[in-house]
């Protein structure tokens, strides 16, 4: 038998553990799960003094290639469609169909091709393990309009049971706690309110713990074979949101915890960060998120067929139905000739046969109400919400509404000619609905836009467009860009280890989920997309860091 490393006494150590765990969301909890399916032992911690991170606001969905639900309808997930579906959107600008390496890095590609590979072997084995229960969500990737993509959904969720009813825990609170459970019923224990503050390395330079704090306490953690970092993005970093992400941003639906630790402490040991301007976009209303940061909900679907968003000339600048990772990147446009983000802030419009329509039924979104938000239901009346017996009315109260927000967002007002600019956007989409075409966005043409619609009227043509209404009253709900989290950080190989900034491997840190650089880029490849990235690579990532032989636990130098 070989003896142990020295350095692993209590002495030095308040608590040791082969692999430490950093995160109990997706990430973390896959990662934990592996580890201690291989028979090490784990301990995981949480800054929160609640687990499940953002996870547990999700719904749980996971986008996985190649996966069970596919095969078993005799599916074939074609791997080389799949990855250039898959590259296609995540760097779009580099591209090259013909190239050997489809125009993007090695590193780039050889992560897109492991998670092609290795996420339904994971998610067959944590089924087969019994942690988890999926079925599938029969829902469109997002960019099905791609040459590229492959015309059906690639997603899974977790099984609710026959008994939830609303309120009960929703599909990403049960994934957090089935994978944290995986590894608590092997004797492995959480620790909650432990912040981690510092990474510990040996002689060597090997991360061989961390240092936390718990309580009023300073805890040195001991990992034999490695930490694995699953704290999430940085969303709730307000320095590092106005640093590295490529526009301005409200908040989001990210849990408070969201600070960024592992670019810290990563960056103190040298680690090359990767993907730092990217976030999962998606749209906040307003006024929530200057009073909150921290979002409960965000704007993931535009509700309503006689409805536009403008921005405050006026004028239209997207595709309303587009999905929410698009529509948020729209507001980062920067107008040359009067120098400011144009689209700053966009305009949700509708007439009252929107407001007052009594839609129950959400698409897509099981048990919530999240497929007609912000568009509140006939006996809702939400402070947001703002409206005119008519457009020039409509456009007196947003500007009042303006005026009260600039704390929050500075001194933007409508243009003085918005409301003929505005008459002459919605005399142009009238036009257009009757004939039920978009002339300018092409409004309702692709499979992810006509999937999430669900207004249509007996008298339309198109699901997706409605002439407004000759009269009011109207209706405004104002619109900024958000994000579920930020997915830059470190960057990692296919096992999830940590790079320096020649690109070898830091020994014995890893990480996965949005704490560090997601292979997806600027993508957003379909519903679950974040969750499924996250369970896979901390899958992974566990199960090496498992592998590892022990390490010299003396500590070296602290980071």
């Amino acid at each position: 038998m070989t003896a142990e490393p020295s350095g692993w006494n209590n002495q030095i150590w308040d608590r040791i553990a082969d692999v430490v765990v950093v995160g109990t969301g997706a990430a973390g909890g896959a990662a934990a799960a592996a580890a201690s399916r291989a028979g090490a032992s784990v301990l995981m911690l949480d800054k929160a003094d609640y687990p499940g991170g953002t996870t547990a606001k999700s719904g749980g969905g996971m986008w996985i290639p190649n996966n069970f639900a596919l095969r078993a309808r005799g599916v074939t997930d074609e791997r080389d469609r799949c990855v250039r579906y898959m590259v296609r959107s995540a760097y779009p600008a580099a591209y090259r169909p013909d190239h050997p390496t489809l125009g993007v890095s090695g590193v780039r590609l050889d992560l897109i091709e492991t998670f092609f590979d290795h996420a339904g072997e994971v998610i067959d084995e944590l089924i087969g393990d019994g942690v988890l229960t999926l079925e599938p969500y029969d829902f469109p990737d997002y960019y099905s309009d791609l040459p590229e993509a492959v015309g059906w959904s690639h997603a899974l969720v977790p099984t609710l049971p026959k008994t939830w009813r609303r309120g009960d825990p929703g599909g990403g609170e049960l994934l957090a706690t089935r994978l944290r459970g995986a590894t608590e019923e092997r004797g492995n224990a959480t620790l909650l309110g432990c912040e981690v503050v510092g990474l510990i390395r040996n002689h060597r330079g090997e991360v061989i713990g961390i240092e936390a704090h718990r309580r009023r306490s300073t805890l040195l953690i001991g990992a034999r074979r490695g930490v694995v970092f699953g704290s999430g993005g940085f969303l709730h970093n307000l320095d590092m949101v106005n640093d590295y992400l490529r526009g301005p941003i409200l908040g989001g639906a990210a849990a408070a915890t969201a600070t960024g630790d592992l670019v810290t402490l990563a960056g103190r040991v040298g680690a090359q960060l990767g993907n730092m301007n990217q976030a999962w976009w998606d749209q906040v209303v307003v006024e929530q998120a200057a009073h909150c940061r921290v979002t409960s909900r965000d704007v993931f679907y535009a509700y309503g067929d006689s409805m536009v968003m403008v921005n405050r000339f006026g004028h239209r600048a997207l595709n309303e139905k587009s999905p929410y990772t698009d529509r948020g990147q729209a507001h980062f446009s920067w107008d040359t000739g009067r120098h400011e983000y144009g689209n700053r802030l966009m305009f949700m419009i509708f007439d009252e046969a929107v407001r007052t329509s009594d839609l129950r039924a959400d698409p897509g979104i099981r048990g919530s109400k999240m497929g007609r938000y912000p568009v509140p239901f006939p006996e809702e009346s939400p402070s947001y919400l703002i409206s005119g017996g008519d457009f020039d009315e409509l456009a007196q109260n947003i500007d009042t509404r303006l005026l009260a927000l600039a704390p929050h967002i500075g001194s933007i007002t409508l243009a003085d000619d918005f409301v003929v600019q505005l008459r002459h956007t919605i005399a142009r989409f009238n036009d257009g609905a009757r004939l039920g075409q978009d002339h300018e966005f092409r409004r309702g043409r692709t499979m992810i836009e006509r999937a999430w619609e669900s207004t249509t009227r007996p008298d339309a043509v198109s699901d997706s467009l409605y002439p407004f209404a000759d009269t009011g009253p109207y209706h405004c709900v104002i619109l900024g860009a958000g994000a579920l989290d930020t997915k830059g950080g470190p960057r990692t190989d296919c096992h999830g280890r940590i790079l320096d900034g020649l690109g070898a491997p830091i020994a014995g840190l890893y990480g996965a989920g949005n704490c560090v650089a997601s292979p997806s880029g600027q993508a957003y490849w379909g519903p679950g997309t974040t969750i499924g990235l996250a369970v896979t690579f901390g899958y992974l990532a566990g199960r090496h860091a498992a592998s590892q032989p022990a390490r010299d636990g003396s500590p070296g130098s602290a980071g």
